[in-house]
């Protein structure tokens, strides 16, 4: 799966910085909480985290609308969902800023993009993704399985080695959507600290993968 961290930078004018600024903190209430019109706008599009900001230039240079977003898959994803998810929000901003499109949000932000790299010409940067392989969906996902397994032990008290109370414990636990293959696992005798970890390390990375006998597995 791919992961992109991506940052658009585009020119305004400096005595247009603190109009930006004030716009901005007016969206303010619609970033937080669940009701958030644009926290509701992007639920389930794949960003990580998103930021726009002013970065005000020294003397000659430029001031700057800065966009950064972290995402689940290539950078056009990212402009895409910016331009149709928010489109409204970001065409205020853009319109408070002077900057003008002449096409869409998404060509806009693309066409303004800053390519990092390593190379003697490049822009010097590394751009930072996350953990890879972590999706929004399985960030998620894990969430709300730490949260069943802590409700489950919040109302049974562990006792004895900690993987075998889990191990002894798994049956009573509810299926759910999140792990409904974990009352299959058998309890296992745990002989020395390296087969802990081992089960351990097979137990946190269940799929609900079936064998060939119709049976759950993970490992």
């Amino acid at each position: 799966m791919t992961q992109s961290l991506v940052t658009s930078a585009i020119p305004f004018a400096v005595e247009r910085a603190d109009a930006v600024d004030a716009k901005l903190k007016q969206f303010r209430s619609e970033l937080f909480g669940k009701e958030g019109k644009i926290r509701i706008a992007l639920r389930g599009q794949g960003v990580h985290f998103m930021s726009i900001t002013v970065v005000r230039g020294d003397m000659a240079e430029p001031t700057y609308l800065v966009f950064e977003m972290s995402v689940d898959g290539e950078p056009q994803h990212a402009f895409d969902t910016v331009g149709i998810k928010l489109g409204s929000f970001v065409s205020e901003i853009l319109s408070v800023a002077g900057i003008k499109t002449a096409g869409t949000i998404g060509r806009l932000l693309a066409s303004h993009h800053i390519r990092t790299g390593q190379g003697l010409f490049d822009i010097p940067g590394l751009d930072f993704c996350g953990t890879p392989g972590m999706s929004v969906a399985r960030v998620k996902r894990e969430y709300a399985l730490a949260r069943e397994l802590r409700t489950y032990f919040d109302s049974n008290s562990p006792a004895g080695a900690a993987l075998e109370t889990v191990l002894r414990s798994l049956k009573p636990i509810p299926s759910s959507r999140h792990c409904s293959t974990l009352s299959h696992f058998p309890v296992l005798p745990l002989k020395s600290r390296q087969a802990q970890m081992s089960a351990s390390s097979c137990l946190l990375s269940c799929k609900g993968l079936r064998n060939s006998s119709g049976r759950f597995s993970c490992c």
